[in-house]
C-alpha cells in the first residue's frame, strides 16, 4: 500500500487516517505461518512517516513479515486538553488498531498472529513501550524491541490541559468546532509558536488518560519479552543538527551555557559538572563541547531511562535483553547527514544510526539513491541486528548467546569496532542520574536497582516526592529548560533538521 499524509481526528469528515505498508517474503503464502514485525517509526510524534525509504521491508524481510504504521501526529494525534473535552492519544489507539489489524488479517499474508514483534525507534520505540504495558499487551504482540526510548512519567489530563493552554491561545480556539475548522496549515503553525513559547516540557505526547493509558507505564512494566537497547552518543544529533556546522566551532563556555540552560537548579549543574568534567571530553572527534554535550544528553534522555525500563521488567520476572550500539557508521544513512567523514566522526554512533543496519540496508546509502556501501564490519553487525529482530518475532528471544538482562550483571550486547559481542553494558552513570531524576534504588517489590519512580516501602508510587510530582506535571525533576537538552531534541524531532 502506498503512503499518504496523515489527515486529522480533528476534521470530523477525516477521522480515519491508518496506513500500512505490509512486506512480504516472496515464498510466503496463506499457510506459510510466518512471524511478523511491527515497525513505529520515530518523530517526537509530531513528525515522520513510513514513506521513509529507509524502512523498505525488502532488505530485511527474508523470513518475516513486516508490517509498517502509518499514525497521526501533532496536536491530530496527540492533543490532550480538558478545555474543549480531548482526551488525547489518537495516535496510540491508530497504533493499537494496526496491531488488531494484524490480528484479524495477517495469516491471510502468511503471517503467524501469535508471534508478533513490535519494534519502534525513538518516540516509536516510546509508544511501544506504553503499548507494551497495557493490560491486552499480551493479546496483541508477542514481544517488542525497543530502539533509543525515552520512556518518563506521562502527565495526566490536568498537566496536559495546562501545558496545551498555549496552543490553544495560538490557534485562538476555545471550542471543538473551532479546531476542527481550523486549515491544517494554522494547526500545525500552531504547534510550533506554543513549543516556541513553551515554558515546561512539550504537551503533545502521551497521556495517562485513565482509558487508554489506565496508568503510569512505569509503575507496570512491561508485559512481553523484549529488547531495550540505546546508542552510545545519541546526544549529538539533536546538537549538530540544531546549530549545523556552527558545532565544529563550540568551546567550553558553549558547554557552560548548555549546563546552564539544561539545570536551572545550581545544585544539580555543579554535579552533573563534575560528573561531566569539561577535561573528560579531550580529544574527542570533531568538538570538545558536542562530545560533552551529547555525553549529558545521551545518559540522562537515553541511557538511563532505558535502564530503568530494563530493571522494573525484570524485578516483574519478565525476561529481558539489552545492547549497547557503539558504532560510526560508514555511510550517511540520511539524506539529511552529508556524506563527510567529519560530520559522520562528530556523530558517531548517535541518534537513528542504527536504522539502517536494522533493516539490513547496506548498500546504496543514503536511500533511495545514494551509492555509499558499509564497511565489512557494519554489514556483519546488521546481519547479526537483522537477525536477531528476527529471532525476537519468530520466538520471542534474540538467540545467538545473548544474555538475559539482570540487574546485578548487566550483561548484554555490545556492537562496536563492527563486532556483535556478548558483554557487560556500560550503565555505571545511571546511578548518578536515578538520584539527580528523584529515582530510588527499589522497584515494586522492593528489589533492584534504578527500577523506577521513587516508591514507598510498601511499593506504591510515593505521592510526597517533589521530583516525581514535578514530573509527573510535565516539568523535569532538574528543572531541565526546552532551551536546553528537550528544546533541541524538539527541533530534530520535528522532521525539520538538516545539517548543511
Amino acid at each position: 500500500m502506498p503512503s499518504v499524509a496523515t489527515p486529522p481526528l480533528l476534521y470530523a469528515d477525516r477521522s480515519s487516517s491508518l496506513v500500512l505498508n505490509v512486506w512480504v517474503p516472496a515464498n510466503a503464502n496463506p499457510n506459510s505461518k510466518l512471524p511478523v514485525r511491527v515497525w513505529l517509526y520515530g518523530g517526537a510524534n509530531t513528525g515522520g512517516g513510513i514513506s521513509n525509504p529507509l524502512y523498505d521491508g525488502c532488505f530485511a524481510s527474508k523470513t518475516t513479515l513486516q508490517v509498517s504504521v502509518n499514525y497521526r501526529l501533532g496536536p491530530l494525534g496527540f492533543l490532550a486538553t480538558n478545555d474543549v473535552g480531548l482526551t488525547g492519544n489518537y495516535g496510540l489507539q491508530d497504533q493499537l488498531l494496526a496491531l488488531r489489524w494484524v490480528q484479524a488479517n495477517i495469516a491471510a499474508f502468511g503471517g503467524d498472529p501469535t508471534r508478533v514483534l513490535l519494534f519502534g525507534q525513538s518516540a516509536g520505540a516510546t509508544d511501544a513501550w506504553a503499548i507494551s504495558t497495557l493490560p491486552q499487551a499480551r493479546g496483541l504482540l508477542s514481544a517488542a524491541v525497543l530502539q533509543s526510548t525515552v520512556p518518563s512519567l506521562l502527565p495526566d489530563l490536568a498537566a496536559a490541559t495546562t501545558a496545551n493552554a498555549a496552543f490553544l491561545s495560538a490557534l485562538r480556539c476555545t471550542t471543538l468546532a473551532c479546531l476542527r475548522a481550523a486549515p491544517l496549515y494554522t494547526v500545525r503553525a500552531a504547534a510550533a509558536a506554543a513549543a516556541l513559547r513553551a515554558s515546561a516540557a512539550p504537551g503533545l505526547g502521551l497521556v495517562v488518560d485513565g482509558a487508554v493509558v489506565p496508568a503510569q507505564p512505569l509503575d507496570v512494566a512491561l508485559r512481553v519479552p523484549a529488547v531495550v537497547g540505546t546508542n552510545t552518543n545519541e546526544g549529538s544529533l539533536f546538537i549538530v543538527a540544531a546549530l549545523r556546522l556552527g558545532a565544529f566551532e563550540l568551546r567550553e563556555a558553549a558547554y557552560e551555557t548548555f549546563l546552564n540552560l539544561t539545570f536551572a537548579d545550581a545544585a544539580v549543574r555543579a554535579a552533573v559538572r563534575a560528573r561531566y568534567p569539561w577535561a573528560r571530553f579531550a580529544g574527542a572527534p570533531g568538538n570538545q563541547a558536542v562530545a560533552a554535550m551529547a555525553a549529558v544528553g545521551t545518559d540522562q534522555r537515553f541511557r538511563c531511562p532505558a535502564r530503568r525500563v530494563l530493571a522494573r521488567a525484570a524485578a516483574e520476572g519478565v525476561r529481558v535483553w539489552t545492547y549497547s550500539f557503539a558504532l560510526t557508521p560508514s555511510c550517511p544513512w540520511e539524506p539529511r547527514v552529508p556524506a563527510l567523514p567529519a560530520v559522520l566522526a562528530i556523530l558517531g554512533a548517535t541518534h537513528s544510526a542504527e536504522l539502517a543496519y536494522v533493516f539490513g540496508e547496506v548498500e546504496g546509502l543514503p536511500r533511495p539513491d545514494g551509492n555509499c556501501t558499509f564497511s565489512a564490519g557494519d554489514k556483519a553487525v546488521s546481519a547479526a541486528m537483522v537477525g536477531a529482530w528476527d529471532s525476537m518475532a519468530a520466538s520471542g528471544e534474540p538467540g545467538g548467546g545473548w544474555p538475559v538482562y539482570d540487574v546485578g550483571g548487566s550483561m548484554g550486547v555490545n556492537m562496536v569496532n563492527g563486532t556483535f559481542a556478548a558483554g557487560k553494558v556500560d550503565y555505571s552513570m545511571c546511578d548518578f542520574w536515578d538520584s539527580i531524576e528523584g529515582q530510588t534504588t527499589t522497584g515494586a517489590t522492593g528489589t533492584g536497582t534504578g527500577s523506577g519512580p521513587a516508591r514507598t516501602s510498601s511499593g506504591t508510587p510515593a505521592a510526597t516526592s517533589p521530583n516525581v510530582a514535578r514530573a509527573k506535571h510535565g516539568v523535569s525533576s532538574t528543572g531541565a529548560s526546552v532551551v536546553g537538552v528537550a528544546w533541541l531534541m524538539s527541533l530534530l524531532l520535528s522532521g525539520t533538521w538538516a545539517i548543511t
